[in-house]
């Protein structure tokens, strides 16, 4: 495999909510997928869900760290791997530098060095 990160990663398990499908009218019902993380770095994560997703797709997703932050983050599909073994699928996610995110606040919880 081609391992194109310029970044190194942590190996951390937080929970993941991804938006899948957003409301286009008021009162309409939001598609939710919840999930873990299996790694993290400052500008992506990469988590599994239960069908695939499609490349190139952006999605709205929370974090919520194992301190107990949650934190709002908006990013693309950058890869979707078939785990055949658990019968899900790994997903590389990169995020969007945006306002009105919480990006800020994740990419300072590697600035800091931690290993949060």
């Amino acid at each position: 495999m081609n391992n194109r990160r310029v970044e190194s990663r942590q190996t951390k398990e937080d929970v993941v909510f991804i938006e899948l499908l957003a409301s286009s009218q008021e009162g309409e019902a939001v598609s939710i997928s919840l999930s873990s993380s299996v790694d993290r770095s400052p500008r992506g994560i990469q988590f599994s869900v239960d069908d695939p997703l499609a490349l190139g797709v952006i999605l709205q997703v929370s974090i919520e760290t194992p301190e107990g932050e949650r934190l709002k983050l908006v990013g693309e599909v950058k890869w979707c791997r078939e785990n055949k073994e658990e019968q899900n699928y790994y997903i590389g996610f990169e995020f969007f530098d945006s306002e009105g995110t919480d990006i800020d606040v994740w990419m300072d919880l590697f600035a800091e060095g931690s290993s949060q």
